[in-house]
């Protein structure tokens, strides 16, 4: 509940891709850098992973322990939650392709 009031998840997750940067954690600092969607929920660091290559390098226990003591330093009691964002996409790809056999040719998936 503190950290959602008073700071922006966008900017923290930020800082932490530039420490990765400068402690030179090639791996983190790529992966973290894919990551577009973050918010604080009470103590926790929500972190949307939307493909499954990257939710299981992050959510390996030594990078989870290494982002939160990165983040620890800033924030005190903060913690990492990773959150798989990617089942969701798969289920409307799925339900896409169900479509498409269906109608076929006459489904128009342009905007």
């Amino acid at each position: 509940m503190f950290y959602e009031k008073y700071l922006n998840a966008n900017k923290v997750w930020g800082g932490l891709i530039t420490k990765l940067r400068n402690l030179n954690l090639i791996t983190l600092y790529t992966a973290c850098g894919e990551i577009r969607n973050v918010k604080f929920n009470e103590n926790n660091l929500v972190v949307f992973v939307g493909q499954e290559y990257l939710f299981k390098i992050l959510n390996k226990d030594d990078n989870v322990n290494k982002i939160e003591e990165i983040l620890r330093c800033d924030f005190a009691k903060i913690n990492v939650e990773f959150v798989k964002d990617f089942e969701k996409k798969d289920f409307a790809k799925k339900n896409l392709e169900k479509l498409s056999n269906f109608f076929g040719e006459n489904l128009d998936l342009k905007d």
